[in-house]
């Protein structure tokens, strides 16, 4: 069985091969006496049993607290047959656990999925993949987009109305070494016409890279850290509490390698968790920030 899409022209090729025989009755059939294809419907999406995440709208943000997860249900969902889809091969991801969300836009557009992993030792995830599958992987589902071994995985394509989308989080291990250690962030922003414009430019181009805030925990100043950002241009940085709040907004302006360094005082903010918000026009991305007694 194979997955087709609608409108595509597909091929059918059949070859035989035997090897040479003076003895004409080894020979192949001159001819083949039938050919079917036979179509049905797309087969329904298999379980992930508890290893997903059903996001009910969007923009979505993950929960800063430890539940809802889909880590510890002990699976390792989808098989190398599934993630080669994404040019993924060997065995270097197959110790940790994966983690899925799914989510079913209500409006066409483009949307952005940004995830950032654990930055506490200033260093972020040593081995992380983050691809996006249209349609459930485990059945006809296709890879859009794949990202490897980055503190910050910025996804931006467009999506249909109706239609299933699979963010898989798949980790050998973050700081510790059990596959389901703590990250900062995960959003997925509404669908938004205007991002299509950058979902055609290269990954490259699309936003914030290599975002780092350090040391987290903290307790009288960070360093925040970033790269793919525009010269020129002013930084937005800001702090906010578990409200939305806006609690320390500074700006600050790229080097003209489009990298920013900053040291942010937090001394003023009473212990518990944070966001720390790096923007330059339609280039965002969020990480979370513990502050210590």
């Amino acid at each position: 069985m194979t997955c087709v899409e609608p409108g595509q022209a597909y091929r059918l090729v059949i070859s035989g091969y035997v090897e040479y025989s003076p003895n004409s009755s080894d020979q192949p059939p001159a001819s083949i006496d039938e050919v079917s294809v036979v179509s049905s419907a797309t087969p329904s999406d298999p379980p992930l049993g508890g290893g997903v995440i059903n996001v009910s709208t969007l923009p979505y943000t993950h929960p800063t607290t430890s539940t809802p997860t889909t880590c510890g249900s002990g699976n390792d969902l989808f098989g190398f047959n599934v993630k080669n889809r994404c040019g993924i091969s060997g065995g270097a991801f197959d110790r940790g656990e994966d983690r899925v969300w799914t989510f079913v836009p209500t409006t066409s557009g483009c949307v952005r999925v940004q995830f950032t992993g654990d930055t506490s030792n200033g260093t972020g995830w040593r081995e992380v993949i983050l691809p996006v599958y249209e349609d459930n992987p485990l059945s006809c589902g296709r890879c859009i987009r794949n990202s490897v071994t980055q503190k910050v995985h910025t996804h931006i394509f467009p999506v249909q109305a109706g239609r299933k989308y699979y963010v898989v989080l798949e980790s050998n291990w973050g700081e510790g070494t059990s596959g389901c250690d703590d990250f900062l962030g995960l959003t997925i922003s509404a669908p938004d016409s205007a991002l299509c414009a950058l979902a055609s430019l290269p990954l490259s181009a699309q936003g914030v890279r290599e975002f780092t805030v350090y040391p987290n925990p903290a307790s009288e100043v960070v360093r925040v850290q970033a790269t793919g950002l525009e010269s020129g241009r002013p930084v937005s940085l800001r702090v906010r509490d578990m409200l939305g709040r806006s609690l320390i907004e500074e700006q600050t302006f790229p080097s003209h390698e489009g990298k920013i360094d900053h040291t942010l005082g937090i001394s003023q903010l009473p212990t518990g968790f944070y966001l720390i918000e790096v923007r330059q026009g339609s280039s965002y991305a969020s990480q979370r920030l513990r502050i210590a007694p």
